[in-house]
């Protein structure tokens, strides 16, 4: 997209839980920034964390939050929300995006949701709220069918398949690993210790078994600050990555012969890989992610299995589909 000298260059709000520490949050944010290139100057709602070169931060919580939120908004031609949004695991997975899509609309701009995740939203008056904001939104493409066929629900509008933004990153094999890293092992905290407990139980098992070839052992790998923590309680304290981009852990999750994940993106970078899995799905979106993958989507899985063969080439397909719409978007 070329700019006429002493054209201002468009301007657009992006809205999600950026720059707080949690890799599937940057990735999407990375994602998003390469598919953009130049085509607008991007305004992101962010924590402390630094933003890329070029893109510019506004608080995004508390007071000042919705301050700055408010005053961004007369300056920019269209809002995006993009991330998992509208989930009430947490009364502000709700409320944050639902209330910043109400009062962009009262500021009569364009709203649009590219790449995102949706719910899930149990509560009758949350899903009340919920309904309100997306039928305020101009355009929407989900990243699962789950999304969409909320959306749908909801609006009675259709919405289009798209994909999660972080499969615009490509391993960059700079720091290649000179050894495998054996059975990779994702967890975080979580409000029961189902997930947990499967893992400890499938250590010892492993670890009592005369078949099981242990000798690269366990690794862990930490996509937040917390999942070191409870990682750690299984006893793999030496063998722990902490990838600081996707691309690192893209390249991490190569080196595993297994992997047993709990979070969304270290699935999501674990099926790319193309190294069998266990999904450990915590929630709807891990849950989504697995059955999309043709995965088992329970904890009974015993044998961990690849992604399903076409599972790559679709994303690719719909990513393209979805960043081509939405070049077009910003004209």
């Amino acid at each position: 997209m070329v700019f006429c000298q002493g054209v201002e260059q468009m301007k657009i709000l992006i809205t999600g839980f950026f720059g707080e520490g949690n890799l599937g949050d940057e990735a999407i944010l990375e994602g998003m920034i390469l598919a953009f290139g130049n085509s607008a100057e991007m305004i992101v709602t962010a924590g402390i964390s630094k933003m890329p070169d070029g893109v510019s931060r506004i608080t995004r919580t508390g007071i000042s939050g919705w301050k700055d939120y408010l005053q961004a908004l007369p300056k920019v031609r269209k809002v995006v929300m993009s991330g998992g949004i509208l989930q009430d695991w947490s009364i502000e997975g709700v409320t944050f995006f639902a209330l910043r899509i109400i009062a962009a609309a009262f500021f009569n701009k364009k709203i649009s949701l590219w790449g995102t995740g949706l719910g899930p939203v149990r509560s009758n008056i949350l899903r009340k709220l919920c309904r309100k904001a997306l039928t305020k939104i101009d355009v929407a493409w989900l990243r699962d069918a789950y999304s969409k066929s909320f959306f749908e629900e909801l609006t009675g509008r259709k919405a289009h398949y798209g994909t999660d933004w972080s499969w615009m990153i490509q391993p960059e094999k700079s720091k290649v690993l000179q050894e495998s890293c054996g059975i990779g092992i994702n967890l975080r905290p979580w409000q029961n210790n189902d997930y947990f407990n499967f893992v400890e139980k499938r250590l010892k098992l492993l670890n009592s078994s005369k078949e099981a070839n242990l000798q690269d052992g366990f690794s862990g790998f930490a996509l937040r600050r917390e999942d070191r923590g409870i990682i750690q309680k299984l006893g793999i304290h030496d063998k722990m990555h902490e990838p600081e981009s996707f691309s690192e852990l893209l390249e991490i999750c190569s080196s595993f012969r297994e992997i047993w994940v709990m979070r969304y993106h270290g699935l999501l970078a674990a099926l790319r890989s193309g190294v069998p899995v266990i999904p450990l799905c915590y929630d709807k979106k891990v849950e989504n992610l697995s059955v999309e993958a043709g995965l088992n989507s329970h904890l009974d899985m015993i044998s961990p299995r690849s992604a399903e063969p076409n599972f790559c080439k679709d994303n690719f397909l719909r990513l393209n589909k979805m960043k081509e719409a939405f070049q077009s978007y910003l004209l």
